[in-house]
């Protein structure tokens, strides 16, 4: 997986997470606290279910702390094993 990822990477004119840039930095922290706070979620949930009458919306806050906790488990272990963890 890593080989195809890195391989990959050479052909983008974009980075997705550039950590020296400030901004992106920034917008990390704040996207971090409001998934972990469950603010942004719950409000995207109800204007989405306003929007589009279907409780699938309802999910979304748990999705979002998912995918918060798979990045940083991937992000913060990556290379590793689960024998060295």
């Amino acid at each position: 997986m890593s080989v195809h990822r890195n391989k990959m990477a050479g052909n983008r004119r974009y980075k997705v997470f550039d950590s020296s840039n400030k901004n992106d930095v920034i917008r990390l922290l704040v996207f971090i606290f409001l998934s972990l706070t469950l603010i942004k979620p719950v409000i995207d949930s109800i204007r989405g279910y306003l929007k589009v009458r279907d409780v699938a919306w309802f999910i979304h806050p748990a999705i979002c702390i998912g995918f918060l906790f798979s990045y940083g488990y991937a992000t913060l272990f990556s290379g590793r094993s689960i024998k060295e963890i």
